[in-house]
């Protein structure tokens, strides 16, 4: 007989409560500004050596940059007295110059009924909810959140070395898989808890050098492991940066290495370009060395929000042509940044190069062709036959600026490419059939789509002739001046389409005037009349080639 056992595990979360009274202001707004990053990853940190506007933290619509939530950390304990209260107030009024959805005060402070109704009586005279976090609310969070706790407070700068020091040891002790993993899962959770900015993942062996991935901001190598940063929340490069400092041996190869640095872009320097360098990096894993190779990655970064910019050319007498980019991408360095995009068809390629020390700008321009429908390619066209010498370049951003750059050089399009585009997109409107078209086939039937174009508008094309097959029901008494080796001129209707990419676009019924035609070979024709096998006859040009065609308007 058995007795059966139930054991009820209660789990419970212990408070470690943080003895604010001993923190001083610039470490307490540290850590809780951290906290309130964590909490929220689209959190800003203000600045506020130049007045923070009454706000410590702040999270902004991306969408339309309005004000979503600011946040006030305040590092009073014990009690809030009147100079603490007219404090509160007066970065509560500059807050609400920001017009925010919702103000939030952080204090060491579990307010008092009093203090509660003094604050909510604050509350009734503002526009948007306010709200106020305390004591209790910062234990719970620090509790949640145990890795800001020791950072701060319990000095876990120098934890990573001994932790790698483990790792070494550990795999010399291993003997079997599953504790390989299940240590090596131990120690890359408590490398993970000592940095409240960035997180830590471990890849080991003799191969652990070879791989980088491409969103990570550093990566150290220690004896065949290699240690990748990853930054826990958006703003933990600004409120914790890592920085890079370089003794370089100026060369004439320097210049390239100059360029990279002003604008971040990827560049390898070898160690015979490197003195030494100095790494200012988390919890250790920088320091300094001598010589050594360096590989700056570009970092190249996708813009959150997509900017359009206006490429407008002028003339003296105003605006030719605009055409709109968007700005897509960017990469940033000492100097300025490197803006690029494309246009929405992703013919026109731009790439920017803005010197926010000189203050110039440097714009260039190349095209991609693919297959595009001819109305979407046309406006492209049309501004690109406008860009050449001796007009200018403005770029209007949206916020009003014009950066503007005289043209010196011409792009290499043969303007007649314009006409067959304009001609092939109306074309395809008047037919109401749309299609990509290749670029090669534009080329390769300019001249027939120009022509179909003017047919269709009601309007006539004169052209040269060589030759053509009449076909023929009978040999009749009109065709007997023919026959003894005469000429005619010829009026021949027939229904005629425009056949371009095995797409077909009806022209309707067309006329043709010849104005002299005779025989090729009036021999072979005699012979065919007589044996009364003629069905088709060769004509060749008379006295002239040449020859009208138009379309021939519907009846009414």
């Amino acid at each position: 007989m058995y007795n059966t056992v139930i054991v009820t595990v209660v789990r419970s979360v212990l408070l470690m409560s943080i003895r604010w009274d001993d923190l001083g202001h610039e470490k307490y707004e540290d850590m809780v500004s951290v906290l309130v990053s964590r909490l929220h990853p689209d959190a800003q940190r203000i600045d506020g050596k130049g007045g923070d506007g009454g706000r410590d933290v702040q999270i902004v619509d991306r969408q339309d940059g309005s004000m979503l939530e600011t946040f006030e950390l305040k590092s009073f304990t014990g009690r809030m007295n009147p100079v603490r209260g007219q404090q509160v107030t007066s970065s509560l009024k500059r807050a609400a110059n920001l017009n925010p959805e919702k103000w939030t005060l952080i204090v060491p402070i579990d307010p008092t009924p009093k203090e509660d109704e003094w604050f909510r009586k604050l509350g009734n005279n503002c526009p948007f909810p306010i709200r106020w976090f305390g004591k209790t609310w910062l234990d719970e969070k620090m509790a949640a959140f145990p890795d800001i706790r020791r950072y701060f407070l319990e000095g876990a700068k120098d934890e990573v070395y001994r932790l790698l020091r483990e790792l070494k040891e550990e795999q010399a002790r291993i003997t079997n898989v599953r504790d390989a993993v299940g240590r090596v899962r131990t120690l890359h959770e408590r490398l993970n808890e000592i940095d409240p900015y960035y997180r830590y993942e471990l890849s080991t062996g003799p191969n652990a050098a070879d791989g980088r991935p491409m969103d990570v901001v550093f990566s150290a190598i220690f004896d065949k492991t290699r240690v990748d940063v990853y930054p826990k929340y958006e703003g933990a490069v600004r409120d914790r940066p890592i920085t890079i400092s370089v003794n370089f041996k100026i060369g004439p190869d320097f210049k390239e290495v100059r360029a990279a640095l002003d604008y971040g872009l990827d560049i390898s320097v070898p160690s015979k370009m490197i003195n030494d360098i100095t790494i200012d990096a988390p919890l250790g894993l920088g320091g300094s060395f001598l010589g050594g190779e360096l590989h700056l990655f570009s970092n190249d970064t996708r813009l959150a929000e997509p900017v359009t910019i206006a490429l407008n050319v002028m003339a003296d007498d105003g605006l030719v042509a605009s055409y709109p980019i968007r700005l897509s991408k960017q990469t940033s360095g000492a100097r300025g940044a490197i803006v690029s995009g494309s246009d929405n068809i992703g013919w026109l390629q731009t790439t920017l190069k803005i010197d926010e020390v000189a203050k110039w700008f440097e714009v260039k321009f190349w095209l991609t062709p693919s297959p595009a429908i001819p109305a979407a390619l046309l406006p492209l066209l049309q501004w690109i036959a406008a860009v050449n010498p001796p007009h200018i370049l403005e770029i209007h951003w949206p916020n009003g600026v014009i950066m503007c750059k005289e043209i010196n050089t011409s792009f290499c399009l043969d303007t007649r490419f314009v006409t067959v585009v304009k001609s092939l997109a109306y074309l395809q409107d008047q037919s109401g059939i749309h299609w990509e078209i290749q670029t090669s086939s534009m080329i390769e039937e300019a001249q027939d789509i120009v022509n179909t174009a003017t047919l269709v508008k009601g309007e006539s094309i004169n052209f040269t002739w060589k030759s053509f097959n009449l076909d023929l029901d009978h040999w009749g008494p009109e065709l007997e001046e023919l026959g003894k080796g005469g000429q005619l001129s010829f009026l021949i209707e027939q229904d005629m389409e425009f056949e371009l990419e095995s797409v077909r676009i009806p022209i309707g019924l067309v006329r043709t005037h010849i104005e002299s035609a005779r025989i090729a070979d009036p021999v072979a024709i005699r012979r065919a009349i007589a044996s009364g096998s003629i069905r088709q006859v060769k004509l060749v040009p008379g006295e002239s080639n040449k020859a009208k065609q138009m379309v021939v308007p519907k009846a009414q």
